[in-house]
């Protein structure tokens, strides 16, 4: 779908602030780049948002762009790796993978370290067949393998450091994340290195207390690790919608047309870029020529379809409890107002039409629990014209094999 972040490798690439950056947040990096310009320590930088609030997108465009400008810097997935179960292992092959020409040496001097950790995870009791010379072996490798990173970096002439990337540590296994973070910081406590991270703080809290109990003072314990929070200003829904809507109107010339009374209902509903996002991508679904065929027999005219149709895509993705009312026909006259509630916009605002698509969505089929004209009279208290509505109402009959066609035929996307 045109909306979300592209995984091929080319793609990415050309992921940037001056082609893709709709939130205006190219302000933000370069904010950090002066900040991190001269670094001589080593410094761990949180990058905080709620799921969907575009935290990969953004390090995507901010590390294309340190690379235009011929700064060294490293990106990992954490969620793609921690199927290896072991943070030192992914961290380790991404520097491997980074930095060739010391590949050789890291892979060298972590085997034991290695076969250490394989010993780990096995459950054995180590003790029973090594003595203490082994422990001080695979600490002094340790320390090799640092030492080996430490000179590598320090060669650098650069006044900019080391940027590593750290994306989706907050969705990891939670005692993998907790781990990863303890090994960059006391392990990778390099000078001229900043590591990045891009994460969700109170889901990573709920992590930390998965692993050492829900007593612990979840802020103290990432103070000692993270040096700098930074709070991602929420991102601008209506400059998302926008944006989108105005870049790919050709594929959704119908919203566009009536795009002011799905915008507001979107607006006032979603929560996040991901629920905007969902939204397109369900509606060209919908949309879709063959899967239209199996709406031609609803005895709607064609802006009346339209309208159920979008409507519904909005409620069986951002209210499913009003979806259920409909689904299963438990409506009170106190219910109706909250089916024109959801919609966010003005009462003069909303098209005739889509008054008549409501109230057949309130009517259709099964015999509901208020009769149609009452339904009609609730909506005219309302303030809404019922004058669409006419005084044939209810105009679907129904029919066992064919009832819910519509909503059946939404569920097969959602």
């Amino acid at each position: 779908m045109i909306t979300k972040i592209p995984k091929t490798k080319d793609v990415l690439e050309n992921f940037t602030f001056e082609k893709n950056d709709k939130l205006q947040r190219e302000t933000i990096a370069n904010n950090f780049n002066r900040c991190f310009e001269g670094t001589e320590g080593n410094l761990i930088l949180a990058i905080n948002g709620e799921w969907g609030q575009g935290k990969s997108a953004f390090l995507h465009m901010w590390k294309n762009q340190l690379r235009f400008k011929e700064k060294e810097v490293i990106y990992l997935n954490l969620w793609e790796e921690d199927f290896y179960k072991e943070p030192f292992l992914s961290i380790l092959n991404t520097f491997s993978n980074n930095f060739f020409d010391i590949k050789k040496d890291l892979i060298s001097i972590s085997k034991k370290i290695l076969k250490h950790i394989l010993e780990k995870k096995t459950g054995l009791n180590i003790d029973e067949f090594f003595d203490k010379s082994v422990y001080d072996e695979i600490n002094n490798d340790k320390i090799k393998l640092k030492e080996i990173l430490r000179k590598k970096i320090g060669e650098r002439t650069d006044n900019f450091p080391l940027v590593v990337m750290i994306d989706e540590l907050d969705r990891c296994n939670p005692l993998y994340a907790i781990e990863f973070l303890e090994v960059i910081k006391h392990f990778f406590d390099i000078d001229k290195i900043v590591f990045v991270l891009a994460l969700d703080i109170q889901e990573l809290e709920h992590s930390i207390k998965k692993v050492y109990g829900e007593n612990l003072n979840t802020q103290r314990y990432l103070r000692k690790i993270i040096d700098v929070i930074y709070d991602l200003p929420n991102p601008s829904l209506e400059l998302y919608f926008d944006h989108i809507l105005q870049k790919y109107g050709d594929k959704y010339t119908d919203l566009s047309e009536n795009g002011n009374v799905f915008r507001c209902c979107i607006l006032k509903n979603a929560k996040n870029l991901r629920d905007i996002e969902k939204f397109f991508i369900r509606y060209n679904l919908s949309f879709k020529e063959k899967k239209n065929q199996r709406l031609q027999s609803l005895s709607f005219n064609e802006n009346q379809k339209y309208f159920i149709r979008t409507y519904l895509l909005l409620l069986t993705q951002l209210n499913k409890e009003l979806y259920s009312e409909i689904r299963e026909k438990s409506l009170t006259k106190e219910k109706i107002k909250l089916f024109f509630e959801f919609l966010g916009i003005e009462k003069k605002n909303v098209p005739g039409d889509f008054i008549r698509a409501i109230f057949e969505l309130l009517t259709w089929g099964k015999t509901p629990s208020l009769s149609n004209q009452t339904i009609k009279g609730e909506i005219e208290t309302l303030g809404y014209n019922t004058s669409y509505i006419g005084e044939t109402i209810g105009g679907i009959s129904y029919d066992p094999k064919t009832d819910f066609l519509l909503i059946d035929f939404l569920q097969e996307i959602d």
